[in-house]
């Protein structure tokens, strides 16, 4: 099948898997070193794996189809490079699954059930929307593997690393999870109906920190040209932005975590200064209270790098994997630097520049810029340059100019609050749905799923207020012993008042 494996990648695009692949902290790294070990000597396990292949259905289609593509030219399948990082796996073994159709089951994939973290596989393009999942595994104890991630987005950088030409990879790490909190997962549900309780929740945290040029809040001083103005934006003016880029309802909508950082950037090379992680506030009252430092003398980080590091440090601290983080820049063009008139002239600001970027858009946090007082055309060709480099990475953002403060709030799409807007959850195994199922705009959702005795197959689809759609599937199981029971008693009593009935009647006749 190695021919199979080296066909030309016919799709553009890079496929990003709906949830995180979620692990449990504390697991040791002996499992990604047994799997190594066993990688090594997979003499056997590699041909058991390709009997599999050949013998399943997938196999036999695989291999009439690549003989007849022999004869006709045309591929058997629609094969595209399928980047798997490591992203919070400890262990670095990822387990794949496909679903069988015929069957209407998961079943470990037939040619690759595991891979290890960060490399390659050749999968069918065909299966990439539903019928794929993977978790993070450790081979050393097979029930502690994560949840499964299921679903998938397709949108166009320029490539992954590992792979050659246009590829595919899970989605990063700070995508919403879909969590499913009753029925439980370590016990079968036991009760004596048929229509458990059904909980959940669509995580939608949203981390942003606003990281802003300071010479925005000084005044222009005199010119030939134009007389001294006050500042071209306030603080103030930045948190009603924010209010009307968020629909005015902070503390309701959904789930907003903001911080502040101010900088002032004279694009020296100046030796990095740790600077203290600042905090995500969640209620406007706190963002208003923390606002003051933005225009303070002595509380801007030094470059528009350092205030980078800082902020990344900041999303880091959360302790909330499953957030959606975003760096917004808000940037002066009257300034040199980051990306004024100055900008990039020098190597090696640029080359700072664009590794801050890098490393940030690398870690999954979209990279937002505004640069106020500069129209499109005269951004430095730095922008360009950054802009390539957020891209590539596939985590969001981008690069903005506008005339001036006024068109600030039309600009800051990026921080309107994410709400559910519409979720559904079907039993696979049964085709019932939930019904009634109620949610909020928070992500809460609750209802009663019906379910049949052994293993159920629930999916969750949930629709974001962005148009983004989520995908999840959950197994849950079912012991009808509790209704046995339930059914058992109603029965005796059902006897029991006929039986006292039958009674009541003769004692009337011989009356």
């Amino acid at each position: 099948m190695r021919s199979f494996h080296g066909q030309m990648v016919s799709r553009v695009g890079w496929v990003t898997i709906g949830r995180l692949i979620s692990f449990a902290k504390g697991w040791g790294r002996a499992g990604m070193l047994a799997l190594m070990v066993r990688t090594q000597e997979k003499g056997p396990h590699g041909l058991q794996a390709s009997r599999r292949f050949r013998c399943s259905p997938l196999g036999l289609l695989a291999t009439i189809g690549l003989f007849s593509a022999l004869g006709a030219g045309t591929p058997p399948h629609d094969p595209v490079q399928v980047f798997y990082p490591q992203g919070e796996c400890e262990t670095g073994v990822l387990e794949i699954e496909l679903w069988n159709r015929t069957l209407k089951a998961w079943r470990p994939h037939p040619d690759h059930p595991r891979v290890m973290a960060n490399t390659c596989q050749t999968e069918d393009a065909g299966d990439l929307l539903n019928e794929i999942r993977v978790r993070c595994a450790d081979p050393a104890n097979a029930a502690r593997g994560s949840s499964w991630v299921t679903g998938v987005q397709v949108y166009e950088p320029s490539g992954a690393p590992g792979c050659q030409g246009p590829n595919f990879s899970l989605r990063r790490p700070n995508s919403p999870r879909i969590t499913l909190t009753a029925p439980r997962a370590d016990r079968p549900v036991s009760e004596p109906n048929r229509t458990p309780a059904l909980r959940g929740q669509v995580e939608l945290t949203h981390d942003v920190v606003v990281l802003v040029d300071q010479t925005l809040f000084t005044s222009l001083a005199a010119s030939e040209v134009e007389p001294g103005r006050g500042p071209r934006l306030t603080p103030e003016q930045l948190m009603q932005t924010l209010e009307k880029a968020i629909g005015g309802a902070l503390d309701l909508e959904g789930p907003l975590r903001l911080a502040w950082i101010p900088f002032a950037d004279r694009g020296a090379a100046r030796p990095p200064v740790a600077r203290q992680p600042v905090p995500l506030l969640s209620d406007s009252a706190g963002w208003r209270a923390e606002s003051r430092i933005l225009d303070q003398k002595g509380a801007a980080a030094p470059s528009w790098v350092s205030g980078l590091d800082q902020a990344m440090a900041s999303l880091g601290a959360t302790q909330a994997p499953e957030a959606r983080q975003t760096i917004l820049s808000i940037l002066d063009a009257a300034a040199a630097y980051p990306l004024g008139r100055a900008a990039g002239s020098s190597p090696g600001h640029r080359q700072r520049v664009l590794s801050a970027v890098e490393r940030a858009a690398q870690s999954g946090i979209a990279l937002e810029f505004l640069v106020i007082g500069a129209p499109e055309r005269d951004l430095p060709e730095l922008a360009g340059q950054v802009r390539a480099k957020i891209r590539s990475a596939g985590s969001g953002g981008s690069v903005a100019a506008i005339p001036d403060s006024e068109a600030l709030t039309p600009s800051v799409l990026a921080l309107r609050v994410l709400s559910l807007r519409e979720v559904r959850v079907e039993n696979l195994t049964t085709g019932g749905v939930a019904d009634p199922l109620e949610w909020d705009a928070s992500g809460q959702f609750k209802g009663r799923i019906p379910l049949q005795a052994g293993r159920n197959l629930l999916r969750v689809r949930a629709r974001l207020s962005g148009g983004e759609e989520l995908t999840a599937d959950f197994e849950r199981g079912f012991d009808p012993s509790a209704l046995r029971q339930k059914l058992r008693a109603e029965e005796r009593a059902r006897i029991e008042r006929a039986r006292l009935g039958e009674l009541s009647i003769k004692v009337e006749e011989r009356r």
